[in-house]
């Protein structure tokens, strides 16, 4: 039985329906959530046309580029964007929504998956289609299994040069840190061979992630 199966809360539905029932202590009402999720799906679609595969054949072309960029502050933070190939091809839509200091909404689509975030309190609730992975706890790079309560993965941010993403105690990928002005530069610079559909899923959730809290974060 795979990681997702294991750690999965599965609900008849869709995943915007699993996702609004996932966020515990909501400080944002929640058809405010809903309405926000379904306008960002909906922007997303608009500029995520003809997508490129993004699987475990194809992390290696991965870039952090993020093309159709756009960031607005005024009374709260929104990122939208597309991550391209190293050959500028769509690979994620995605659109992120700071409510306040406590308080975040990511909408992440690939080709054939859609991924979901609830940003509270140093932490990320993980949602991948109708399957609630864990939560994330990104200031220490740790992923906890949604009905385990356990480390399932960890992205080693003390490494001085690279970021290894260990799963169950096995190095699955390596996040290259990006260099100054090199925005078409590869994310991975190794992964490993004979990933499961499971591991696939994790590397990208994770990953996905902290491309977009790097750029949310800029200027």
């Amino acid at each position: 039985m795979g990681l997702l199966a294991l750690s999965a809360l599965l609900v008849a539905g869709t995943g915007f329906f699993l996702f609004a029932k996932a966020i515990p202590n909501l400080n944002v009402g929640q058809k405010k959530v809903h309405k926000d999720l379904q306008m960002m799906q909906e922007e997303v679609q608009e500029i995520f046309s003809d997508p490129v595969a993004l699987d475990k054949s194809d992390l290696d072309i991965l870039s952090y580029h993020i093309a159709d960029f756009d960031r607005k502050k005024r009374f709260t933070k929104k990122v939208k964007g597309v991550i391209t190939s190293i050959f500028e091809e769509p690979m994620v839509g995605f659109f992120y929504r700071r409510y306040n200091k406590t308080d975040g909404l990511l909408y992440a689509k690939t080709k054939n998956r859609s991924f979901y975030f609830w940003e509270k309190k140093g932490e990320a609730r993980v949602v991948i289609d109708e399957q609630v992975l864990g939560s994330y706890r990104y200031d220490s790079g740790v992923l906890v299994g949604e009905q385990s309560g356990k480390m399932v993965a960890k992205l080693d941010k003390e490494n001085p040069d690279r970021r290894p993403l260990i799963i169950q105690g096995r190095e699955v990928a390596s996040i290259q840190l990006v260099s100054a002005g090199d925005v078409l530069q590869r994310v991975f610079d190794f992964t490993a061979s004979g990933l499961s559909t499971e591991e696939e899923a994790i590397i990208i959730a994770l990953t996905v992630f902290e491309i977009v809290k790097q750029a949310a974060n800029k200027g």
